[in-house]
């Protein structure tokens, strides 16, 4: 069962924090009083958003670390810890997205992107674990994806590595129950970030998204933290999002045919290629 966790005071430790939900999350934290240990590779932005958060009198640590680099998680806690002597939480965001047809996506693509969006969210997951039972409980965000619920065409790969980190969750959310380790599975639809300019592309625009179907950072940042006051096991957000859980609980076969009708009105048999120059 999961439990109520209220970011005030609390240390939470967040990866993927230079931009997008990441970021957004990182300032909902630190405006709810929360220390925030910022993580991604991008040293530049993360020292801008500590510096902001410090400017708003909140309290922020930068940690420039590549989480597919045991090394560097490893680094990433320990120093999260000597900053402030204590770990209540984690947030997993870092990831990124492999689109294209199955037969198309080179092993390799495939094999890094399960390295980001699962094995480096489990190895982080891992090592702050030690920290949270130390504090007497916590709470750990996977921010999966719609597509960990329900996969879609053209997006196999990155629909794997959030089912399987969705699977993770469930197993680890009653494992750890009885630690007072909360594990809050985030599935968001289309969100307003840099998401779909950082990913390995299938060599055309196929998934660009018109704006009013996307919900900002921030507003989603504000639903997760909200999810996390209310103790929620799982949050599913964006209307369209949550149509589309709905549907593949009541009815797959629906869901399929709207599919299946969708891909071949928007993009014929040839028209989906990998281009490895995409490559991130």
């Amino acid at each position: 069962m999961s439990r109520k966790f209220f970011p005030k005071d609390k240390v939470i430790l967040i990866t993927g924090a230079s931009s997008g939900i990441g970021r957004a999350l990182a300032l909902a934290c630190a405006r709810r009083g929360a220390k925030v240990a910022l993580a991604a590779r991008s040293a530049g932005r993360l020292r801008e958003l500590e510096r902001f958060i410090g400017k708003e009198g909140g309290s922020a640590l930068a940690i420039p670390a590549d989480i597919t680099r045991n090394d560097d998680v490893v680094r990433m806690v320990d120093e999260t810890v000597k900053q402030w002597g204590r770990l209540d939480g984690l947030i997993n965001n870092a990831g990124y997205g492999v689109f294209g047809k199955v037969e198309q996506l080179p092993p390799t693509v495939m094999r890094r992107n399960f390295e980001t969006n699962l094995f480096a969210a489990i190895a982080c997951a891992q090592a702050v674990l030690p920290h949270l039972r130390r504090q007497g409980g916590g709470i750990i965000v996977n921010v999966e994806s719609i597509v960990a619920l329900r996969s879609m065409p053209l997006c196999a790969c990155y629909a794997a590595t959030k089912h399987a980190l969705h699977a993770f969750s469930e197993a680890m959310r009653v494992e750890l129950a009885a630690e007072r380790i909360s594990v809050l599975s985030v599935c968001p639809g289309v969100i307003d970030t840099d998401f779909f300019a950082h990913r390995v592309n299938a060599g055309n625009e196929m998934f660009g998204v018109p704006p009013w179907v996307r919900l900002s950072s921030e507003r989603c940042a504000a639903r997760i933290v909200r999810a996390m006051e209310r103790g929620r096991s799982q949050v599913v957000i964006t209307a369209h999002a949550r149509l589309i859980a709905l549907l593949q609980r009541l009815s797959p076969r629906v869901l399929d045919w709207g599919l299946i009708r969708g891909m071949s009105r928007l993009f014929p048999p040839s028209s989906v290629r990998v281009d490895p120059t995409f490559m991130i």
